[in-house]
């Protein structure tokens, strides 16, 4: 989700007809409470998927930190060990993790 605080555009509107009427304070606390409610329902969505066999397609190698970026058919994310992988490469995983943004596979 894209999540931003208010504030006005020079010559909309609404910078030329209302007044921001929401104390900075304000702003804060519902940006925040919107993105933790994001993170939330990210992370439910993406431990739903631990367990199921996935296929991938190979993205991009970080070979400094062992990995490779992969996705799946959903656009999601799916991180892996190296093992020899290249880009272009497609492989069945199966999903052992999740965090809020991306998934966790290994190799079948």
């Amino acid at each position: 989700a894209f999540i931003f605080k208010y504030s006005p555009r020079p010559n909309t509107r609404a910078a030329k007809e209302l007044s921001d009427d929401v104390p900075e304070e304000e702003k804060t606390r519902r940006i925040v409470a919107l993105n933790r409610l994001q993170t939330e329902g990210s992370l439910q969505k993406n431990a739903a998927a631990i367990g199921e066999d996935q296929e991938v397609l190979v993205e991009e190698i970080m070979r400094d930190r062992g990995i490779v970026y992969a996705r799946n058919d959903g656009n999601k994310i799916v991180t892996l060990a190296l093992d020899g992988l290249r880009p272009g490469d497609f492989l069945n995983v199966r999903i052992m993790d999740a965090t809020p943004h991306q998934l966790k596979g290994e190799r079948k």
